[in-house]
């Protein structure tokens, strides 16, 4: 695992995180943990999680 990639996998987790125990939405958490938007956060999500 690369480098880029352990980071991107630390920052969905945290994400989710964010999600699951703050109640926050995907666009909070995506904010949050520095992805640019909503939808960037979507596609890395399902990617990682579905």
């Amino acid at each position: 695992m690369s480098l880029l990639q352990f980071i991107k996998k630390l920052k969905l987790q945290e994400a989710r995180q964010h999600m699951l125990k703050s109640n926050l939405d995907a666009v909070s958490a995506a904010v949050k943990v520095g992805y640019e938007g909503a939808s960037q956060l979507s596609r890395e999500y399902s990617r990682e999680f579905d």
